[in-house]
């Protein structure tokens, strides 16, 4: 076997060469092979990222969209509560007038009541008196007529 390998040796160059060849031929496919599913791999990694990208710009767009609306109803509120807090104080002012109005009306009733009352007291005085001035006058005629009765049958 020796001699034929050394007798042969362009053709164990030959062979080993062919050898080297389909050798690096599948080492090259396969190079290729993979360099190609890492290619698909990227392109796919890209398509998630650009996704994943326009996914969050919609987001941010819509977060813009809500803190301006955020904003907006936050404004709207504050001036609605600042319409309210006018409106509260206005209405306490003017419960503020009644209230000192309803005093005064009700001071006067109470002085016209006391007027009224005194009045009644120093009515009720007078008719009493007049009550006991016609009694005694009553008394008086009385007792004078049963003495002009009496004088007269004498």
């Amino acid at each position: 076997m020796q001699r034929s390998s050394y007798q042969f040796p362009l053709l164990n160059f030959f062979f080993s060469v062919e050898m080297i060849e389909n050798s690096s031929k599948d080492a090259c496919s396969q190079l290729s092979e993979e360099r190609d599913s890492f290619y698909q791999s990227l392109l796919e990694k890209e398509k998630v990222s650009h996704s994943a990208d326009q996914t969050l710009i919609e987001h941010q767009k819509l977060l813009k969209q809500f803190q301006e609306k955020y904003s907006e109803l936050r404004q709207a509120s504050k001036e609605k509560l600042k319409r309210y807090k006018t409106k509260l104080a206005e209405q306490e002012r003017e419960f503020t007038r009644q209230i000192a109005r309803y005093e005064t009306e009700m001071n006067h009733m109470r002085n016209q009541l006391k007027s009224e009352q005194s009045d009644r007291g120093k009515i009720m005085k007078e008719k009493n008196e007049i009550d006991q001035s016609l009694d005694i006058i009553l008394r008086r005629a009385n007792e004078d007529f049963f003495d002009i009765d009496d004088t007269d049958f004498m």
